[in-house]
């Protein structure tokens, strides 16, 4: 009989010891929570963006991609400068194929002592006099860890040969400072936020933290 009431309670505590495993598993699946909204890399939907002539081209104009960027100098840092730095390399790799299309960002009002609005109405006037040299700017702003302030803007342009006294004027301008304006009003529209935003042939791409953007440009090229 006493093996009997051993073999019982050993029964009895091996299902004790069963159950509180079963139910730790449970509790912890039920703390799993899943992503049931898998976010596309490209949007279905077409948004018209509309390009002029002021707008910086880099690459072939009548290429038959065209990716349309709008950035924010004011929240740019690290990941944001290196993937302007991918993309720029990207569409210089394949000219022909691709071209790209700049437009401004910027946050808060369009005043020239707000650094972030002073680096954006720069970029304008150094395209405006030799839209060759804009990208080089980009190039400097972006090739590097410097926080963009007045001494970096005004090294950048002057490294690129440019007149002081035109980009005196041009930065006081009510022209320059419109045009950043009605860029922002444009990216206000489509509801664009973050550092960096990117259209291609009018479908917007998202730029998840954990894509490579050269992966998603090199995808789409191949489509």
């Amino acid at each position: 009989m006493n093996n009997h009431k051993k073999t019982y309670l050993i029964l009895i505590l091996a299902i004790l010891i069963l159950s509180i495993f079963v139910s730790l598993a449970i509790k912890q699946t039920n703390q799993i929570k899943f992503n049931k909204k898998t976010q596309p890399i490209i949007n279905s939907n077409t948004t018209a963006i509309p390009i002029d002539k002021t707008d910086p081209i880099l690459g072939n104009p009548g290429a038959p991609i065209t990716i349309v960027e709008f950035l924010n100098f004011g929240v740019c840092k690290e990941k944001c400068r290196l993937n302007q730095q991918k993309l720029m390399n990207f569409v210089k790799q394949s000219p022909k194929k691709v071209r790209l299309v700049w437009k401004d960002a910027p946050s808060g009002s369009i005043l020239l002592s707000n650094n972030n609005e002073l680096a954006h109405v720069t970029a304008y006037c150094i395209s405006t006099q030799e839209q060759g040299k804009f990208w080089n700017f980009i190039d400097l702003l972006t090739n590097t860890k410097t926080k963009i302030n007045e001494d970096k803007l005004y090294n950048s342009f002057k490294e690129l040969g440019m007149s002081e006294s035109y980009m005196k004027g041009c930065l006081q301008s009510d022209k320059s400072t419109k045009k950043i304006s009605d860029s922002f009003e444009l990216a206000n529209t489509l509801g664009l936020k973050g550092d960096l935003n990117l259209f291609i042939n009018n479908k917007q791409i998202y730029l998840d933290k954990d894509r490579d953007i050269l992966e998603i440009l090199n995808r789409l090229l191949e489509e």
